[in-house]
């Protein structure tokens, strides 16, 4: 999994390797609509990047979608990108479909 900063927002782009993953994620969890899916697939990639999920309360946004977010020495965020379709698509059925997926910077 590949995360590239871009002027409005992150991208995230995988691999054959993590689609065989998700692929795993999806027969685990009877589809990648779910928020135990998300974290399934993403857990081993967040665990070794300066990449988090972060609540909408830290940022005070006003949204559902789920939120990725980097945070300063003193727990501050100080990036945050939303996946802001997540009322009509997952953002893992897009990754499953597209190998890539956009997160809109806040």
């Amino acid at each position: 999994m590949e995360f590239i900063r871009e002027e409005k927002g992150l991208k995230i782009t995988i691999d054959e390797t993590d689609k065989k993953f998700l692929q795993e994620v999806k027969e685990d969890n009877d589809g990648l609509e779910t928020e135990k899916a998300e974290d399934d697939f993403f857990e081993p990639f967040l665990a070794n990047s300066e990449f988090e999920w972060v609540s909408p309360e830290d940022i005070m946004a006003l949204t559902g979608a789920p939120i990725l977010g980097v945070r300063d020495e003193n727990d501050k965020v100080v990036e945050a990108y939303g996946y802001m379709d997540y009322a009509v698509s997952s953002m893992l059925e897009i990754l499953d479909i597209y190998g890539e997926v956009f997160l809109q910077k806040g």
